[in-house]
Parts: C-alpha cells; sequence; structure tokens
C-alpha cells in the first residue's frame, strides 16, 4: 500500500499508493488506518505486511495482501518492484 521512495538525511518518506500523501515510516501506519481512498475499498479479509531492508532500514513498504492470495504472488510482487534478480 505504501512504498519507500526517497531518503532524506534521517528519515525516509514513502508515498500512499492510494492518495499520494507523504509520510515517514513511523507516520504510515496510522495514516493507513484512516486514509479515505481506502476506506472506499471494498473490505475483504487481508493481511497487513510490513517488509524492511535488513541492513538499510530506510527501504521499506507496508503491504496489504488478501488472506487468499498465494505466497507466490508476494513474492512476484517484491521481485517486480524491489529485488534485483534472484
Amino acid at each position: 500500500m505504501a512504498r519507500s521512495i526517497k531518503k532524506s538525511k534521517s528519515v525516509s518518506q514513502g508515498t500512499c499508493a492510494l492518495c499520494g500523501s507523504a509520510f515517514s515510516n513511523a507516520a504510515i501506519l496510522e495514516h493507513l488506518k484512516e486514509c479515505r481512498k481506502r476506506k472506499n475499498l471494498e473490505k475483504t479479509e487481508s493481511f497487513h505486511i510490513m517488509v524492511e531492508d535488513r541492513y538499510i532500514p530506510e527501504y521499506w513498504l507496508h503491504l496489504e495482501i488478501s488472506q487468499d492470495a498465494k505466497l507466490k504472488a508476494l513474492d512476484k510482487y517484491l521481485r517486480d518492484i524491489w529485488l534485483e534478480c534472484c
């Protein structure tokens, strides 16, 4: 749902993929609870997943995935947008 897109000297900023507003990693979770565009989406049972780089925590994602989704779909999504190859 949200992706880290730029690093500053101390706090990375991410953009909500739904409404386009920018937030720090610390603030995005609260935003996602209140995001008007998210509230307008059809509600399905889902998981909220926080992904963070082990060595560079300025790189992070907050994802929402259907409880019925396959791990293979999550793996493909992460590889397509973040990871290099294998």
